[in-house]
């Protein structure tokens, strides 16, 4: 037992549900992982944060890798946690659903048309009877939001990697763009890799550093020597899992974690 005292807290927000529903579902040490990974996502008012193993390991009291590991994966396949993977580093956010509330209602509402669907409420209040459609259309939504959460995790990836930390509106306003274009992350880094050496060989004061969103619409400027020598245009195609369709991160699936070849083909 610790002999540090326990002050009057500053806070970490911890949704209820993790105490309500999923402590009775998860074991001792991924509860311990759940925990410290909120505390360096929540307790700093970040959606993502990069996390070692060890940082972990010395948060939850776990002595082994292994089994931070195995609690990792549990956590990430009971979609609790989220697991990005760029390169030999881990991002890591918890799996936070918008939820789209149905109105309480304690008698039947009148319905015109084809096809319903009656959902349960929990209250005892009665059932409320709702439209196929109307509950497709929030689905679409749902699917958007979450593309949306997953889209911004990327560009928060980068934006954390980035020395300079200025006009993050712009920056994402240029990211999502060269997404859709079809331009995937670890290239974007690898570009970042090349111009942060730049910038240390040449020692470049921080205020002549470029902005995030003028890095990324002139990115294509920075080449390491090999390329140059070979004339090598580096892909920038988006490859999908051939399981679940999630993005491919060097090769390997970020939510399956299923391995790839350089055609996106399993291995």
């Amino acid at each position: 037992m610790s002999d540090k005292k326990i002050e009057a807290p500053n806070y970490t927000q911890i949704p209820n549900v993790f105490f309500d529903n999923i402590m009775s579902k998860v074991n001792g040490s991924e509860f311990k992982v759940l925990m410290a990974i909120s505390r360096k996502t929540f307790g700093w008012h970040k959606e993502i944060d990069r996390i070692s193993y060890s940082q972990i390991m010395e948060m939850a009291g776990i002595s082994s890798k292994e089994t931070v590991n195995n609690s990792i994966k549990k956590l990430v396949s009971k979609d609790i946690i989220k697991l990005e993977k760029v390169g030999q580093i881990n991002y890591y956010s918890i799996n936070v659903t918008e939820i789209v509330p149905v109105q309480k209602s304690n008698q039947y509402e009148n319905c015109t048309g084809d096809g319903t669907e009656i959902v349960p409420v929990e209250h005892k209040t009665g059932t409320k009877i709702v439209h196929t459609k109307e509950i497709l259309n929030k689905n679409k939504e749902i699917e958007k939001q979450i593309k949306e959460r997953e889209k911004e995790n990327l560009f928060l990836i980068f934006y954390q990697n980035y020395p300079k930390k200025v006009d993050k509106s712009d920056a994402i306003k240029v990211f999502n763009t060269l997404i859709k274009k079809g331009i995937n992350l670890d290239y974007i880094l690898s570009k970042l890799r090349i111009y942060e050496k730049q910038i240390k060989q040449n020692n470049t004061e921080l205020k002549y550093i470029r902005s995030p969103a003028r890095f990324l619409r002139t990115m294509d400027d920075y080449e390491d020597t090999e390329t140059k020598k070979r004339g090598i245009i580096r892909p920038c195609v988006v490859l999908h899992c051939k399981k679940c369709g999630e993005i491919l991160i060097d090769g390997t699936c970020s939510k399956c974690y299923a391995l790839h070849d350089i055609e996106g083909e399993l291995i």
